[in-house]
């Protein structure tokens, strides 16, 4: 919408380019709106901590493995 609008303004139609300048700043305040509208309520320091213990969880997924005889990589454990 960009390259219309200044190849509007280039070619001289500043109606056109006024009405896509009017649009872009529509569509950034709606963008703004529905972003401020689904943080709304959001905890984020618990989206914080539920994203570090998911990062986590193939770590502790890998141990279960090996603590089974099981290596992550699909080869078989060797034992002592």
């Amino acid at each position: 919408m960009q390259r219309q609008k200044r190849a509007a303004f280039e070619a001289g139609d500043l109606d056109s380019a006024a009405a896509l300048r009017a649009r872009v700043r529509q569509l950034r305040a709606e963008k703004l709106r529905l972003e401020q509208e689904w943080a709304a309520g959001v905890d984020v320091q618990a989206v914080i901590v539920e994203n570090q213990r998911v990062h986590r969880e193939p770590d502790r997924l890998r141990d279960l493995l090996r603590q089974h005889g099981i290596e992550p990589d699909g080869s078989a454990a060797r034992t002592a």
